[in-house]
């Protein structure tokens, strides 16, 4: 099983190849972008902030076969830490994680 995060033209690939794919690509649904660099304070590698609309529209299928979708076994949004904490970590995950968990739930 692979994680693709780097992008949606991967998961294609992968499933074309006869892996098992588990979707969380940073273009859509990295929770922590968007805040800038933790170490610098200038931009972060995968700025800017993900909106919940583009966690909704991200159609992990977009570049996969209809004969290779088997192989994507699902998609998880990510919340690294450097900088969230318990007194935002709501804020930061809700609605956007929702929006993303309705576009893996309806076709």
């Amino acid at each position: 099983i692979l994680q693709v995060w780097k992008g949606l033209h991967d998961v294609g690939r992968a499933a074309a190849e006869g892996f098992d794919v588990v979707v969380s690509n940073a273009d859509a649904w990295y929770l922590d972008c968007g805040a800038g660099s933790f170490v610098d304070g200038g931009r972060s590698w995968c700025d800017p902030f993900k909106t919940w609309e583009a966690m909704l529209d991200n159609d992990v299928l977009e570049h996969v076969e209809p004969e290779h979708q088997h192989h994507v076994l699902g998609g998880e949004v990510c919340m690294w830490t450097e900088q969230v904490d318990q007194s935002n970590l709501h804020s930061k995950v809700w609605p956007r994680a929702a929006a993303a968990a309705e576009a893996l739930w309806n076709p």
